[in-house]
């Protein structure tokens, strides 16, 4: 004789599925909702004037022509600092180019810095072949890295139109965060 409380025990393999798919779910959830509150360190940076710079454009402008800071003045800047090799870098390049096609002529500029450990030839290639809008310079011996403090990749800096630093991101951002980095950078140059 079989006891009915064995059976109620016992889960299908579909039962299981379920109950494992539902506690993956509430935990992406509780993940995406609560890890933001974690954040990051704020940046020492934020508030304070931006480094100036001026560096080799790779792609986006006149072949041998130059960058500087003081080209950007009176514009919202997104420094992007990223490497061809990197990964997440990769992954995050179409989204800034999205913002930065989307804000084109607004005020706002994006300038991907291509820091010193990146070969030329292969970053310039990665911005050719995923059709990259922004233009993007080469940190040749890391110093606006080192004056930004970039210490992983990717790491976006904003800066706002006064030219002060309004938000640091040592990973890799997503499209809506983005969005309200340059808002709150407009608000703050105004």
């Amino acid at each position: 004789m079989t006891d009915r409380t064995d059976r109620a025990k016992t889960a299908t393999p579909g039962q299981a599925t379920v109950v494992i798919g539902a506690v993956l779910v509430l935990a992406a959830v509780l993940g995406y909702a609560i890890l933001p509150l974690f954040g990051a360190p704020k940046s020492k940076l934020i508030g304070y004037p931006a480094a100036t710079f001026t560096l080799p454009v790779m792609t986006g402008g006149e072949p041998g022509s130059r960058l500087s800071s003081r080209d950007l003045r009176g514009k919202v800047v997104v420094l992007d600092f990223w490497a061809s090799w990197c990964a997440p870098c990769r992954a995050e390049a179409p989204i800034v180019d999205k913002i930065a096609r989307r804000h084109e002529g607004k005020g706002v500029v994006v300038v991907g810095v291509t820091t010193n450990d990146d070969d030329w030839v292969r970053a310039a290639d990665f911005v050719k072949s995923h059709d990259l809008g922004y233009t993007t310079v080469f940190d040749e011996g890391d110093h606006v890295a080192n004056a930004f403090q970039v210490r992983e990749l990717p790491t976006l800096v904003v800066i706002d139109s006064k030219g002060i630093i309004s938000a640091v991101r040592s990973r890799m951002v997503h499209e809506d965060e983005l969005e309200d980095l340059l808002a709150a950078a407009s608000k703050a140059g105004s």
